[in-house]
């Protein structure tokens, strides 16, 4: 988990610097390729309620190997695939949400351990 909350800290740094293309193919859907060194991101955006959200596949590669292929419903991740050291782990919505959910409870707890002492 570690390794997914530090690559989507390198998506987000490196999409600030890279060089974005965007074109339409439909109405409401577009085609998105960002490319910053050796990592390259390619996926789509959809349009809801006036903002461009994240929308299908959307893959991450470096080097030409894939990294991570995210899945996304109207900017919502339905699912995550991590490639590391040749193994691959999919991560569903319910499994990051649970994943979510027990770093608040470590957190609280340590903030009751620590508010108890």
């Amino acid at each position: 988990m570690k390794y997914l909350i530090t690559l989507v800290f390198v998506l987000l740094f490196n999409t600030m610097y890279a060089q974005r293309t965007v074109t339409q193919i439909d109405d409401n859907l577009y085609t998105v390729s960002i490319k910053s060194g050796n990592i390259k991101q390619a996926g789509f955006y959809t349009e809801v309620d006036g903002h461009m959200v994240a929308h299908g596949t959307w893959i991450l590669k470096s080097d030409n190997a894939i990294i991570t292929k995210g899945i996304f419903d109207k900017g919502i991740l339905q699912e995550i695939t991590v490639y590391e050291n040749n193994v691959k782990k999919t991560y569903t919505k319910t499994d990051l949400e649970i994943n979510r959910l027990k770093s608040k409870i470590y957190k609280l707890e340590n903030m009751l351990l620590t508010s108890n002492q």
